[in-house]
Protein backbone atom coordinates (compact mmCIF):
# COMPACT_ATOMS: atom_id res chain seq x y z
CA UNK A 1 0.00 0.00 0.00
CA UNK A 2 1.04 3.50 -0.49
CA UNK A 3 2.03 5.75 2.73
CA UNK A 4 -0.64 8.23 1.98
CA UNK A 5 -3.18 5.49 2.61
CA UNK A 6 -1.43 4.41 5.45
CA UNK A 7 -2.27 7.24 6.38
CA UNK A 8 -5.03 8.39 5.74
CA UNK A 9 -6.79 5.28 7.24
CA UNK A 10 -4.40 6.15 10.19
CA UNK A 11 -6.02 9.27 10.73
CA UNK A 12 -9.67 7.83 10.23
CA UNK A 13 -9.57 5.25 12.67
CA UNK A 14 -7.84 8.26 15.28
CA UNK A 15 -11.31 10.13 14.27
CA UNK A 16 -13.32 7.62 14.97
CA UNK A 17 -12.12 5.93 17.87
CA UNK A 18 -11.62 9.19 19.35
CA UNK A 19 -15.32 10.27 18.75
CA UNK A 20 -16.74 7.48 19.63
CA UNK A 21 -14.56 7.69 23.34
CA UNK A 22 -15.43 11.57 23.54
CA UNK A 23 -19.68 10.54 23.02
CA UNK A 24 -18.94 7.36 25.96
CA UNK A 25 -17.55 9.42 28.41
CA UNK A 26 -20.10 12.48 27.52
CA UNK A 27 -22.70 10.38 27.16
CA UNK A 28 -24.77 11.97 29.70
CA UNK A 29 -24.59 15.41 28.86
CA UNK A 30 -24.90 14.72 24.83
CA UNK A 31 -28.92 15.12 23.40
CA UNK A 32 -29.77 12.47 21.35
CA UNK A 33 -30.11 13.98 17.95
CA UNK A 34 -32.51 10.98 16.49
CA UNK A 35 -34.92 10.33 19.67
CA UNK A 36 -36.36 12.96 21.65
CA UNK A 37 -37.83 11.05 24.27
CA UNK A 38 -34.70 10.10 26.70
CA UNK A 39 -35.04 7.95 29.34
CA UNK A 40 -35.33 10.43 31.51
CA UNK A 41 -38.48 11.95 29.84
CA UNK A 42 -39.88 8.39 29.29
CA UNK A 43 -43.05 6.63 30.82
CA UNK A 44 -42.83 3.41 33.10
CA UNK A 45 -43.54 0.63 31.77
CA UNK A 46 -45.81 -0.78 33.99
CA UNK A 47 -48.48 -3.36 32.51
CA UNK A 48 -51.39 -4.32 34.47
CA UNK A 49 -54.00 -6.99 33.77
CA UNK A 50 -57.07 -5.88 33.58
CA UNK A 51 -59.75 -8.46 33.57
CA UNK A 52 -62.02 -8.26 30.69
CA UNK A 53 -65.59 -6.56 31.72
CA UNK A 54 -67.10 -6.17 28.74
CA UNK A 55 -69.01 -9.78 28.28
CA UNK A 56 -71.87 -8.56 26.36
CA UNK A 57 -72.01 -8.49 22.30
CA UNK A 58 -73.81 -5.50 21.01
CA UNK A 59 -76.66 -7.51 19.15
CA UNK A 60 -78.13 -10.67 19.95
CA UNK A 61 -77.62 -13.19 17.08
CA UNK A 62 -80.03 -14.38 15.98
CA UNK A 63 -81.96 -15.71 12.37
CA UNK A 64 -84.46 -13.79 10.42
CA UNK A 65 -86.93 -16.58 10.90
CA UNK A 66 -88.33 -17.52 14.59
CA UNK A 67 -88.04 -21.08 15.39
CA UNK A 68 -89.06 -22.74 18.69
CA UNK A 69 -88.06 -26.59 19.05
CA UNK A 70 -86.01 -28.26 21.36
CA UNK A 71 -84.70 -32.15 21.17
CA UNK A 72 -83.27 -33.96 23.18
CA UNK A 73 -79.67 -35.94 22.47
CA UNK A 74 -79.02 -39.08 23.29
CA UNK A 75 -76.81 -38.16 26.39
CA UNK A 76 -79.49 -36.59 27.51
CA UNK A 77 -78.52 -32.91 26.83
CA UNK A 78 -81.51 -30.65 25.65
CA UNK A 79 -80.89 -28.43 22.51
CA UNK A 80 -83.36 -25.33 22.27
CA UNK A 81 -83.29 -24.51 18.73
CA UNK A 82 -84.60 -20.17 18.60
CA UNK A 83 -83.88 -19.50 15.09
CA UNK A 84 -82.62 -19.75 11.53
CA UNK A 85 -81.54 -17.83 8.27
CA UNK A 86 -81.15 -19.09 4.59
CA UNK A 87 -78.15 -17.33 3.19
CA UNK A 88 -75.45 -17.06 0.22
CA UNK A 89 -73.09 -15.72 3.12
CA UNK A 90 -72.38 -16.12 6.79
CA UNK A 91 -69.33 -14.83 8.85
CA UNK A 92 -67.02 -14.09 6.04
CA UNK A 93 -67.57 -17.04 4.00
CA UNK A 94 -69.75 -17.22 0.75
CA UNK A 95 -71.77 -20.57 -0.64
CA UNK A 96 -70.29 -21.86 -3.92
CA UNK A 97 -72.60 -21.61 -7.24
CA UNK A 98 -75.81 -23.59 -7.10
CA UNK A 99 -75.44 -23.99 -3.32
CA UNK A 100 -76.38 -21.82 -0.28
CA UNK A 101 -76.18 -22.03 3.50
CA UNK A 102 -78.63 -22.60 6.32
CA UNK A 103 -78.15 -21.60 9.39
CA UNK A 104 -80.26 -22.85 12.54
CA UNK A 105 -79.03 -21.12 16.03
CA UNK A 106 -79.73 -22.66 19.75
CA UNK A 107 -79.64 -21.30 23.13
CA UNK A 108 -76.42 -20.83 24.81
CA UNK A 109 -75.29 -23.52 27.13
CA UNK A 110 -73.27 -23.85 30.77
CA UNK A 111 -69.47 -24.57 30.69
CA UNK A 112 -70.19 -28.43 31.15
CA UNK A 113 -73.18 -28.25 28.34
CA UNK A 114 -70.51 -26.56 25.89
CA UNK A 115 -67.90 -29.76 25.77
CA UNK A 116 -70.67 -32.46 25.64
CA UNK A 117 -72.61 -30.47 22.90
CA UNK A 118 -69.83 -29.84 20.66
CA UNK A 119 -68.82 -33.58 20.49
CA UNK A 120 -72.56 -34.72 19.99
CA UNK A 121 -73.83 -32.36 17.67
CA UNK A 122 -72.32 -32.87 14.52
CA UNK A 123 -72.83 -36.67 14.45
CA UNK A 124 -76.45 -35.92 15.82
CA UNK A 125 -78.18 -33.19 14.74
CA UNK A 126 -78.39 -33.50 10.54
CA UNK A 127 -80.71 -31.26 8.02
CA UNK A 128 -82.89 -33.15 5.48
CA UNK A 129 -83.90 -31.77 2.29
CA UNK A 130 -86.13 -34.51 0.22
CA UNK A 131 -84.28 -37.51 0.56
CA UNK A 132 -80.61 -36.27 0.61
CA UNK A 133 -79.40 -35.80 4.38
CA UNK A 134 -77.13 -32.95 4.77
CA UNK A 135 -74.48 -32.98 7.95
CA UNK A 136 -73.39 -29.79 9.81
CA UNK A 137 -70.53 -27.77 7.99
CA UNK A 138 -69.70 -26.42 10.99
CA UNK A 139 -70.65 -25.99 14.74
CA UNK A 140 -70.34 -22.95 17.33
CA UNK A 141 -71.33 -23.98 20.45
CA UNK A 142 -71.81 -20.36 22.34
CA UNK A 143 -71.48 -20.54 26.20
CA UNK A 144 -73.63 -18.77 28.88
CA UNK A 145 -70.88 -16.07 30.02
CA UNK A 146 -71.25 -13.96 26.74
CA UNK A 147 -74.58 -12.08 26.73
CA UNK A 148 -76.60 -12.43 23.74
CA UNK A 149 -74.24 -15.05 21.78
CA UNK A 150 -75.51 -18.13 20.08
CA UNK A 151 -74.79 -21.76 18.69
CA UNK A 152 -75.47 -22.55 15.47
CA UNK A 153 -75.34 -25.42 13.16
CA UNK A 154 -74.40 -23.94 9.48
CA UNK A 155 -75.73 -26.36 6.78
CA UNK A 156 -74.90 -26.43 3.13
CA UNK A 157 -77.81 -27.27 0.77
CA UNK A 158 -78.72 -26.70 -2.99
CA UNK A 159 -80.08 -23.24 -3.72
CA UNK A 160 -83.17 -24.61 -5.12
CA UNK A 161 -83.87 -25.77 -1.23
CA UNK A 162 -87.25 -24.97 -0.31
CA UNK A 163 -88.57 -27.04 2.54
CA UNK A 164 -85.77 -28.59 4.94
CA UNK A 165 -86.41 -30.77 8.01
CA UNK A 166 -83.51 -31.03 11.11
CA UNK A 167 -83.41 -34.31 12.68
CA UNK A 168 -81.93 -35.19 15.31
CA UNK A 169 -82.60 -39.06 16.96
CA UNK A 170 -86.38 -39.47 16.06
CA UNK A 171 -87.02 -35.85 16.66
CA UNK A 172 -87.58 -34.19 13.41
CA UNK A 173 -88.66 -30.62 13.12
CA UNK A 174 -89.61 -28.75 9.75
CA UNK A 175 -88.03 -25.57 8.96
CA UNK A 176 -89.91 -22.85 7.71
CA UNK A 177 -87.79 -21.36 5.07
Amino acid sequence: MRRSLVILIAVLLVVIIGGGLYFWLHRGTVKSVLNPQTNSQASANTPTIAKNSNTSLPVEIKGDKTLDATVKLINGLSIHFTSLTKADSFATVTADTGKTFIIVFFEPMTGAEVLAASQTLPAEVKLQVGKNTYEASSVKVASTTVKNDRGYLKFIVPSSTAAASLVAGSNQIKLPL
